[in-house]
């Protein structure tokens, strides 16, 4: 048997304070414990009910789900009970901070910036003028915390009196938050009824056919007049016969002598995307045969071939591509779509490498590096530091990243591939040493190119101007803010790969990239309540 929480936060603290909840009337009303003893007693009660409804707003809320159940509510009572035992006229915030947030609750929470998140709600709750007489746990002064010397029965009542409907400011969301709350249950909602829909009701949104094989065989055909067999150089434009791009890099340590070994491990990442790009397309290819001759009646129809069949007609991507494939939230359509673009950058990349050891071009690489193309966007950053560290003879453990957002570098639909390797193009000529990059979206805030500035966003999902990568000598720094020359606070900003974040402890060792400063006005706990962070791919 399983108790499942309430929804809402009147309803949790009913259950906390109220008939049957932990804190009976005893606890509250003893005489043991200070007088700040009856509002912290409530505010641990309110992060109990806080952590819990935060689960609603998905990844904005918490990267992974955790069950918190009353027994940490009830060690954290504990625990305030023996502290305010020891010192109960002057309550050490830190103490009761570090154990509840690092050792009650924070010993369930395994991702490092949840635990931020956790630590950050804490502060709200824990601090000096939480248990001033009159106080406001949020924007909305609907949330005024209960009189210090309040009763049991009183503050039933109290619970009673607050609102129905969470605000969001609460949680430390905006209003945007909560209409992307509404339209995921929407979806979720639609969804449900769509599944339990005949395939032939589904597919009709696809095609007004009402054959399901003939949609299927369009759909076929579209992939294969859109993908490429494999990751090939396009020389269009380029006339004569070329080395292949495997002659090419055997080729590329004369070219560039003393400086091969400062490259190499670019070179090295790049030989291993095209590998697991091809593997990807060759199965594409094959499936799609297998499928075809199937619908036909050519051959029986194999397990895979039916799977991937009624995938198609829900417009999703085959599991059996997807175990191949890089993370993505895509539908089939954009899916398609955006692998086309990833095989279109790196084919005209292998060109250039070509052309750049056949003495046809003077750059090998693009103007900048769409890092959202990358299977393993963590093996580029890898790759840029081991040349870095190669190149001024330093170990890699010394270095770390700076990024700089380049404002004027900025392509509302997305930079094409074909600009990033425009010799002609002159808005990536730098002026200083580093690598651009680009690809990045902002969840749950927008940048201000005016302003230079972290915002709030009424959609969700913001793309992000090109990045100047560079490495620096290593510097001790605070983690969750740093401040710059010119004393402007900046949000320790995560990158994930996909909004998801991370499901689980799988997806959340793939899924994180790495982390990003960002400059705003408002202390950084801000942000991090609003759950902000970068993705390297959108879900449209």
């Amino acid at each position: 048997m399983t108790i499942e929480s309430p929804a809402g936060l009147k309803n949790n603290l009913k259950q906390n304070f109220g008939q049957g909840g932990y804190v009976s009337k005893r606890i509250l009303e003893s005489k043991d414990f200070g007088p700040h003893w009856k509002r912290l007693l409530f505010n641990l009660g309110f992060i109990h009910a806080l952590i819990h409804e935060r689960k609603k707003f998905g990844p904005l809320g918490w990267n992974l789900p955790y069950e918190f159940n009353n027994s940490d509510l009830e060690v954290a009572v504990l625990q305030l009970q023996s502290i305010l035992c020891i010192t109960p006229d002057t309550v050490p915030f830190n103490v009761l901070k570090y154990i509840t947030g690092e050792v009650i609750y924070g010993g369930r929470v395994t991702d490092d910036y949840d635990r931020r998140c956790l630590l950050s709600i804490l502060s709200k709750f824990f601090n000096d003028k939480a248990v001033q007489d009159v106080y406001f746990y949020g924007d909305n002064q609907s949330y005024k915390a209960p009189s210090k010397n309040i009763e049991h029965a009183s503050l039933i009542s109290f619970i009673d009196h607050l609102p129905d409907e969470d605000d969001p400011s609460i949680f430390g969301m905006n209003v945007y938050a909560e209409k992307m709350l509404r339209a995921t249950q929407a979806e979720y909602l639609i969804s449900s009824i769509l599944s339990m829909e005949p395939l032939q009701a589904a597919s009709s949104q696809i095609d007004d056919s009402n054959n399901e094989n003939d949609i299927v065989l369009k759909i076929c055909n579209d992939i294969t007049l859109t993908l490429p067999l494999q990751i090939e150089p396009n020389f269009s434009g380029f006339k004569g016969k070329h080395m292949t791009f495997e002659e090419a890099l055997d080729k590329l340590s004369d070219k560039l002598s003393d400086s091969f070994y400062e490259n190499s491990a670019m070179n090295t990442i790049l030989r291993q995307e095209i590998k697991r790009y091809n593997n990807l397309l060759n199965l594409i290819s094959k499936s799609i045969k297998e499928l075809i001759r199937a619908i036909r009646g050519e051959i029986m129809i194999s397990k895979n071939a039916e799977s991937i069949l009624y995938s198609f007609l829900k417009q999703k991507v085959p599991q059996v591509w997807d175990a191949y494939a890089y993370p993505s939230l895509k539908p089939l359509a954009s899916w398609i779509k955006n692998l086309h673009k990833r095989s279109q950058f790196f084919s005209l990349w292998t060109r250039n490498i070509i052309l750049f050891v056949e003495d046809s071009l003077q750059n090998r690489n693009p103007h900048s590096l769409w890092i959202s193309g990358f299977f393993y966007p963590q093996g580029l950053l890898a790759a840029i530091s081991q040349n870095y560290a190669r190149k001024y003879h330093t170990s890699i453990d010394s270095i770390e990243f700076k990024y700089v957002i380049q404002n004027d570098i900025f392509d509302e639909n997305g930079t094409s591939v074909e600009s990033l390797y425009d010799p002609n193009e002159t808005r990536f000529k730098l002026d200083q040493d580093g690598i651009l990059i680009h690809g990045f979206f902002i969840d749950g805030g927008k940048w201000d190119r005016e302003e230079r500035i972290l915002l709030d966003s009424p959609i969700r999902f913001t793309p992000l101007p090109h990045f100047l990568c560079t490495l620096t000598k290593k510097l001790e720094h605070e983690e969750n803010f740093s401040v710059s020359e010119n004393d402007n606070i900046k949000y320790k900003c995560p990158v994930y790969r996909n909004s998801v974040r991370a499901g689980n402890s799988t997806d959340q060792a793939k899924n994180y990239v790495t982390s990003i400063d960002l400059k705003c006005r408002e202390d950084p706990e801000f942000w991090v309540l609003r759950g902000v962070c970068m993705i390297l791919q959108n879900d449209d």
